[in-house]
Formats: structure tokens, sequence, C-alpha cells
């Protein structure tokens, strides 16, 4: 997820999502699996089309009621309490424990140090600890 906010406001986001479809090799350390490993013949475009309606489901019931909609991506969120990496658009990263989702939607990293970061834009990756 990447947006540009200002004056309280968001100018865009862009929402990136991955599935994988077909099975690779895909590292161990990935502990990946693909949808054709449970549903054989997987049709691409019927899964786009159910992709973009649950989306734009999720949309509108986050323009009726954003704080239902960020409680319900909290309780689903499966990066909460997780180790993880932070890759940012500079280059730079740090690692640190994802603890919340904020109001504005950054997820919010707690450091070794204590610190709370909070990132609106980069790779986040989960750390195995």
């Amino acid at each position: 997820l990447e947006s540009e906010i200002e004056d309280g406001a968001a100018k865009f986001v862009v929402l990136g999502i991955g599935v994988n479809v077909r099975l690779q090799d895909f590292p161990p350390e990935l502990n990946a699996a693909a949808l054709e490993e449970f549903t054989p013949n997987v049709n691409r475009k019927a899964l786009l089309e159910n992709i973009l309606t649950e989306l734009r489901e999720q949309y509108e019931r986050f323009l009726e009621s954003p704080s239902s909609a960020l409680e319900l991506w909290r309780s689903q969120n499966s990066t909460l309490g997780r180790a993880v990496r932070v890759l940012l658009p500079d280059g730079s990263s740090w690692d640190g424990v994802a603890v919340d989702v904020a109001s504005d939607g950054g997820l919010q990293v707690k450091l070794p140090s204590g610190e709370l970061k909070t990132v609106f834009a980069g790779d986040v990756s989960l750390r195995h600890t």
C-alpha cells in the first residue's frame, strides 16, 4: 500500500498484491504456496474478477465507516505482532516488530530501541526469528 497525503486527505492510494497461481520452486524460507496446489486449473480471469469485486466491496465499506474497516484490517492482518524488515523507497531499511495499523493506514513498527516508526510506503517482509 502506498499513498500520498496532502492537507489530511489522500491524493492517491496504490495497492499492490501478489497471488501465486502457478506452482513454482519457491525458496523454503518463503513458506509459500500456489493456488494450483489446492484448486487445479485456476481460471485467472474469474480470480481477478473475484479479487476486484472484493476490493470494491471493502472500499465501499471503508467509505461508509472508516473505523470499522480499520478494525477489520487490524483483525485480519497477519503481520501484526511479528518481526519485520522494512525497505524504504530511498533504499534504507530497518528491522522491528509490526505492532499496529494507525488510523491513517500507516503500519506502526517498534524498533529494537523502543522507537515507534510509521511506514506509509515501502516493502515490508516477515523475518524469521
